[in-house]
């Protein structure tokens, strides 16, 4: 998909975002950025006329609010008030974390509306403010560093600088040719078995050591040396990540269900759906568009977003 410009928000500090997406958790899941993404074109489109089709996102920093309990960590969990009848509000209570990132959102310009030097000015002052009076991935926006336009021409001609800019952090992208592949793996190897493809997906979510015993060539072998490796199959900073929703019930009329936010809408109910995700230093990548995220709608059933990382390579 084409593309006019970038638009840089650096260094979005966040408090208190969402730590927990699904069944993984340290990082708000990439949905909740490109639905900020989403609501800022929303509030941008009939001003400027501008579109926003993808968005990359670099973590320079990131604290998850726990508590370190040598073999297993547990939330910080807030205290709610009490209801009127004095029990315990029924709220689910997520896990939180402080992080540090920087978006780049890649956008088109309008049919009717073209941009020029003064209209870079204003859209990047109504980007800044509107940023800093947003909640993005559930956090409070605490301070932004800047936020700069920079036209297409521009960008290819400096793409090096600008990405090596970007550091310190590493970018998120996607590896599910990966995952496909391990799938297929443990499919051949325990073929006895039913959830060949979850299985194959939390081998990356564990932390696996094996134990081998060390040669002694003969010497006293009543206490032999155990020595304990990382089993670890695959190189990189590689985690299980939320990639967006499937759906499993029919889309209902608006109205239909209860306790919604926007009842003028259609609804459904949904599950998340999970892949593989790799955090590369910005660097180490040869442009943008293996970096940027963008929504993929498939048989009108799954939401996804999806990253061309690897079919780039």
């Amino acid at each position: 998909m084409s593309w006019d410009g970038m638009i840089m928000i650096r260094r979005l500090h966040l408090e208190g975002a969402n730590a927990i997406a699904g069944l993984t958790w340290g990082f708000p899941a990439i949905t909740n950025f490109l639905g900020f993404t989403h609501a800022l074109q929303r509030k941008l489109a009939g001003e400027f006329g501008v579109e926003f089709l993808k968005c990359a996102v670099i973590c320079h920093w990131h604290q998850a609010l726990t508590n370190d309990n040598n073999y297993y960590q547990t939330f910080n969990i807030t205290r709610n008030p009490l209801d009127k009848s004095g029990n315990t509000a029924s709220i689910n209570e997520e896990g939180k974390m402080h992080c540090e990132v920087s978006l780049v959102i890649a956008y088109r310009e309008g049919d009717d509306i073209e941009l020029d030097d003064e209209n870079y000015d204003a859209l990047e002052h109504r980007i800044l403010e509107l940023t800093k009076a947003s909640k993005v991935a559930g956090g409070r926006v605490e301070r932004v560093k800047s936020v700069k336009i920079l036209a297409k021409p521009y960008v290819e001609e400096n793409t090096p600088k600008l990405l090596r800019s970007l550091l310190p952090g590493f970018a998120l992208v996607s590896r599910h040719p990966l995952l496909e592949e391990a799938q297929q793996k443990y499919r051949d190897k325990h073929s006895n078995q039913s959830n060949h493809d979850l299985s194959a997906w939390l081998q990356f979510a564990q932390i696996r050591h094996q134990s081998t015993q060390e040669n002694t060539d003969g010497e006293d072998d009543t206490s032999p040396k155990i020595i304990w490796e990382r089993i670890q199959e695959t190189e990189g900073w590689i985690k299980p990540i939320a990639v967006g929703y499937q759906a499993i019930s029919p889309l209902y009329e608006p109205g239909e269900m209860a306790l919604l936010r926007d009842m003028a809408v259609s609804s459904r109910h949904v599950e998340w759906l999970y892949s593989l995700g790799e955090w590369i230093s910005p660097h180490r990548v040869n442009g943008f568009d293996e970096i940027f995220w963008q929504y993929d709608y498939r048989n009108d059933s799954q939401y996804l977003c999806v990253n061309d990382y690897e079919s780039i390579l």
